[in-house]
C-alpha cells in the first residue's frame, strides 16, 4: 500500500505558492482583543480569515466532495515558486505552521477496518487511506501590511497524488484557488463591485 505523504507522489508542477492581501478592521474584533496600535493581532486575524476562505473553497467545489480538517504541521523543506511581485517567502521548515488539509469525502476518517466503496477499481489498487490525493494548505502570516490597512498572508501548498484521477482532481481544485481565495478573479470583482455601491449610496 502506497503511504499517503510519500515523496514520489509530491506534485511539483503548477501553483505552489500565492499571496493574499486581507483588510481586518477593528470591528472584527469580537473577542475582547486590544486593537490600539495591535498590528500582530490583526495580522493573526487576516490568517484566520483565509483559513475560513480555504475551507469554504475546498467544502464548496461542486466538481469534487471534499472534508476539509485544521491542524499544525511541519511545512516540508521545499522551494517556493514565488509570486508575479517578487518570491514569497516560505515557512521554515522545522517550524509547525496552520495547514488546512482537503481529502475526497469519501475518504475522510477512513482507516483499514472502514474504506470507501470504489467504483473504478483499476485506478483504485494499493490506495493510501487519504485515497486519490492529499491537498495539504499551509497558511502564515508574513506580518506586512500596505498602505490601504491589508495585511499579507501566505498561503504554500503541497500536494500528493496516488493516480490519474488524483492528478486530474488536483488540478480542478487549483484551476480557481487563488483567485476566489485572494477575491481577485471576474467574479469576486463584480461582487465587491457591487457591494461598494451599495455602501456609497
Amino acid at each position: 500500500r502506497a503511504v499517503g505523504r510519500c515523496g514520489a507522489c509530491r506534485v511539483m508542477g503548477g501553483l505552489q505558492s500565492f499571496e493574499v492581501w486581507v483588510s481586518v478592521s477593528d470591528n472584527d474584533y469580537d473577542d475582547g482583543h486590544d486593537v490600539e496600535g495591535g498590528g500582530d493581532d490583526k495580522a493573526d486575524k487576516a490568517a484566520d480569515e483565509v483559513e475560513s476562505r480555504l475551507i469554504v473553497y475546498f467544502e464548496g467545489l461542486r466538481d469534487v466532495s471534499l472534508k476539509c480538517s485544521r491542524c499544525m504541521r511541519e511545512c516540508a523543506n521545499t522551494t517556493s515558486t514565488g509570486i508575479s511581485d517578487g518570491p514569497v517567502k516560505e515557512p521554515h521548515p522545522r517550524k509547525l505552521n496552520r495547514c488546512v488539509t482537503a481529502l475526497e469525502k469519501r475518504f475522510f476518517n477512513c482507516n483499514p477496518s472502514r474504506l470507501p466503496l470504489l467504483d473504478h477499481e483499476k485506478d483504485n489498487d494499493n490506495l493510501p487511506y487519504e485515497g486519490h490525493f492529499i491537498m495539504d494548505a499551509f497558511v502564515e502570516s508574513t506580518r506586512k501590511c500596505n498602505a490601504g490597512g491589508d495585511f499579507s498572508v501566505q498561503v504554500i501548498l503541497e500536494m500528493y497524488s496516488h493516480t490519474k484521477h488524483g492528478s486530474a482532481d488536483l488540478n480542478k481544485i487549483r484551476g480557481s484557488l487563488q483567485g476566489e481565495i485572494g477575491r481577485t478573479n471576474r467574479r469576486w470583482r463584480r461582487l465587491l463591485q457591487r457591494q461598494s455601491k451599495l455602501c456609497s449610496t
